[in-house]
């Protein structure tokens, strides 16, 4: 298994402002979504069907908790979303802006491998959840 960095590799064909003004207008509208609209109810369609906590769920009070600063209590709410938007935040980032490409060379048993591992912490985090009674 080799993890690559690639330093250059062409820009792609909208300009890289464009994209970067995209994803600030959406996390600023997510944001403004999270914090000033206080829906009523349950929000969450799979709970109030299954009555057990989605997989997802404290995504949006890990958010805002992580707003506020505190990193920690965000880790507690849903310790596998914080973790891995963290991962994907960074790869956007060396992607967008610093225009480094990160490539996974692995072989087919590697590949299972890892998304063993991926389905088995999910996995976990929800079972964490369920337990927890999120």
């Amino acid at each position: 298994m080799r993890l690559s960095f690639r330093p250059r590799y062409p820009w792609p064909k909208f300009p890289r402002p464009a994209v970067i003004a995209m994803i600030a207008g959406l996390l600023v509208y997510g944001f403004f979504v999270v914090l000033f609209l206080d829906l009523p109810g349950d929000k969450c369609l799979f709970k109030a069907i299954t009555h057990i906590p989605c997989p997802t769920c404290g995504s949006s009070r890990a958010v805002l908790a992580l707003t506020r600063g505190d990193i920690l209590d965000a880790l507690r709410m849903n310790a596998f979303f914080i973790i891995s938007s963290f991962i994907v935040l960074v790869i956007l980032l060396l992607r967008l802006v610093f225009r480094i490409k990160i490539s996974l060379e692995a072989t087919t048993k590697e590949k299972i491998f890892i998304a063993v591992v991926c389905a088995a912490l999910f996995i976990g985090n929800w079972i964490f959840l369920i337990i927890d009674k999120r």
